[in-house]
């Protein structure tokens, strides 16, 4: 029933599903013979990044009651090796890092005078988000004397461009921005490619 599993996967109706594959390409659908598991969940993750688009031009997050200690955030890598970059403004002493991008990046925080302490936030740390959850990759927080932002999470990737993202990464990060906005108007979230760019943006006094 491949209308059923794409049902399941979207959560639309029968016949909402019905006309999208009535007029998929004749050449696309002819793929449902080859690998019916293929289609469906090729089928299925279209229909929902549309879906996402809809929802995300729309989406609001409210402020709860709910709090978390720290502790729960903040655990300390336990797979940090010798390896592992030795920081001093770090809340552990030891990072390690995804890329060489996020290594350099947390060099110059680390060496930075205009930042109090940060934090590489774990995987745990999470934002729902209609397509799926997201992690954003750094908690800044800068001194109050020497920048206009003093709060800043930072996600960092190799260009600030958004046509090198995906269209399902662009989504999240949209999410990710509203749902700090939300927070505080004191806490500022962007994606930055480097150092130099986060500072443009936090804007030092």
């Amino acid at each position: 029933d491949v209308v059923g599993e794409i049902e399941a996967l979207t959560n639309l109706t029968r016949a909402t599903i019905v006309s999208i594959l009535k007029i998929i390409n004749t050449d696309k659908f002819a793929l449902l013979q080859k690998n019916p598991e293929e289609f469906i969940a090729k089928t299925a993750k279209l229909i929902n990044e549309v879906k996402a688009t809809l929802i995300i031009n729309n989406i609001v997050y409210h402020k709860t009651d709910e709090r978390y200690d720290a502790k729960t955030v903040f655990s300390n890598d336990k797979f940090a090796t010798r390896n592992a970059l030795l920081l001093k403004k770090h809340i552990y002493n030891y990072l390690t890092s995804d890329s060489k991008i996020e290594s350099d990046f947390a060099a110059e925080l680390d060496n930075s005078a205009e930042v109090i302490v940060y934090a590489k936030l774990p995987k745990s740390f999470v934002i729902a988000t209609p397509v799926a959850n997201y992690s954003p990759d750094w908690a800044i927080v800068f001194d109050k004397d020497k920048v206009r932002t003093i709060y800043f999470v930072a996600e960092t990737k190799g260009s600030d461009s958004d046509l090198d993202l995906r269209s399902i990464e662009q989504l999240k990060l949209h999410c990710a921005g509203e749902h700090f906005k939300s927070i505080s108007a004191a806490v500022k979230f962007e994606r930055v490619s480097s150092y130099d760019k986060l500072m443009q943006i936090v804007q030092l006094k």
